[in-house]
């Protein structure tokens, strides 16, 4: 193993494949692990509550954990009460943090479709969250009167995410205040979401549209291939191109997910995506909670058309290419049926318009040890061939007072069928940004496969 001090180190690799790194050390600390799973951030749901009155304003604050990578806010859960008639109007929002106050606002989230006693979900699409950074969340009470009452806790517990909290106390005002928040006790409220930030695992929504669109006439369905990370990706939404038209007749439909089955046509039906509250003419986001993909293996978007629409196209593209995650693809046909077959589709040559949105699945920790720094969870931009560059990666230790220990590295290889190159991997002191002192050379692993690790050997810095 090679003792490390705080301060800055050197990688050296004889020869780099791949800008993929995961450094697993020892250290007397032990840092956030990043997860790409939905789930509950932050909750009190469970602590003992009162209630209180529902049309005031009421405010919120809760903190993320540090995961380097940030987090997504998919919903947010209330826990109202109501008895009889019109309840109180309001909105829920995120906003930022501002002198421990309510600052600008982030995002507003969309109201379940029927408010009722219990937990009361407002979802959003996604709100990209920084790490260790507070925020609030606020309900606007839009009139005075009316049926309702929110409920609070005084307790301080919580459970949830690492390093996540809900503020001890939250604020109110008048439900047609702008001014001074007031003091009182906290919300009763659950954060949910993902370790990570979504991004577009594959696109062709930049690809020009084909000059005819698709009517929702038909059954269609879009293959698509994810990319090649290990540990596979969590899918949150799909992204569809509707074009509106100004005559016709509205019809239904529904859109899904589907595993491929071993004729490349649309097999059975994984999970709905929930649409938008109105379709646009442009880019429809089709949500989900968080779908688990397989790396390397082809699924399907399927638009299941259950009433004819002749006012609502989807736009579609000739080109053949797409953008996203290394390896992830966007399949150079699209698939067709009549909407009242539950038979075989026949094939277009354009593909449909859409983006695939997920988070990279993180690799795991290795052996039980903690992952000190990594950045194998980001989308793989590019590669360098074996054999033609030395590559060095710096790095940087934490403060800890006893410095690391470290026992390995991860390297994001990828192999062909063709003889590979030697090279060899070491861990160097950093002399004004470029390799000083070697401290260690690291052994070989056996096999050479993708994701493969390199342990550290007996010599100590």
């Amino acid at each position: 193993m090679t003792r490390l001090l705080p301060s800055r180190y050197i990688l050296h690799r004889g020869v780099l494949i791949a800008l993929g790194l995961l450094i697993v050390l020892l250290a007397a600390g032990s840092p956030d692990r990043a997860a790409a799973q939905s789930g509950v951030l932050v909750s009190n749901l469970t602590e003992t509550v009162f209630t209180g009155v529902l049309n005031v304003d009421r405010a919120q604050g809760f903190t993320t954990g540090s995961n380097s990578a940030g987090y997504t806010l998919t919903s947010v859960d209330l826990n109202l009460s109501f008895t009889t008639g019109d309840k109180v109007p309001f909105t829920v929002a995120v906003h930022a943090s501002s002198g421990g106050q309510p600052g600008g606002k982030l995002a507003d989230l969309t109201a379940p479709g029927t408010l009722a006693t219990g937990n009361n979900r407002f979802t959003h699409t996604g709100l990209v969250l920084n790490p260790a950074t507070s925020y609030f969340v606020l309900m606007d009470a839009t009139a005075s009167s009316g049926d309702g009452e929110f409920r609070l806790t005084q307790s301080d517990g919580e459970n949830g995410a690492q390093g996540w909290s809900i503020a001890n106390g939250s604020s109110w005002r008048l439900w047609n205040s702008t001014g001074a928040w007031v003091s009182t006790d906290t919300m009763s409220m659950r954060v949910n979401g993902f370790s990570g930030q979504v991004e577009s695992m594959v696109s062709n929504l930049a690809e020009t549209t084909y000059h005819s669109a698709a009517v929702l006439e038909r059954d269609y369905a879009q293959q698509f291939t994810t990319g090649v990370n290990t540990t596979g990706y969590t899918l949150t939404s799909v992204d569809l191109d509707i074009l509106l038209s100004t005559v016709g007749t509205t019809g239904t439909f529904t859109v899904a997910v589907h595993a491929s089955n071993t004729s490349g046509r649309p097999g059975s039906q994984l999970t709905p995506l929930t649409p938008p509250g109105t379709i646009i003419d442009g880019t429809n986001k089709f949500t989900h909670a968080g779908l688990d993909l397989a790396p390397a293996t082809s699924y399907f978007v399927v638009v299941d058309v259950t009433g004819p629409d002749s006012k609502r196209w989807l736009r579609q593209t000739a080109s053949d290419n797409e953008s996203g995650a290394k390896g992830a693809s966007i399949n150079n046909v699209q698939h067709r049926r009549t909407f009242t077959s539950s038979g075989a589709y026949g094939t277009d040559n354009n593909s449909i318009k859409m983006q695939v949105n997920g988070i990279v699945k993180p690799k795991p920790p290795v052996g039980g040890r903690d992952i000190f720094v990594a950045n194998m969870s980001a989308m793989i931009d590019s590669t360098l061939a074996l054999g033609t560059y030395d590559v060095i990666q710096e790095f940087k230790t934490g403060l800890h007072q006893d410095g690391y220990t470290l026992t390995s590295i991860y390297l994001d290889l990828e192999f062909t069928d063709r003889p590979r190159a030697p090279f060899t991997v070491s861990v160097h002191e950093n002399t004004s940004g470029q390799p000083g002192a070697k401290l260690g050379n690291l052994d070989n692993p056996t096999g050479g496969t993708t994701g493969t690790g390199y342990t550290s050997g007996p010599t100590r810095g």
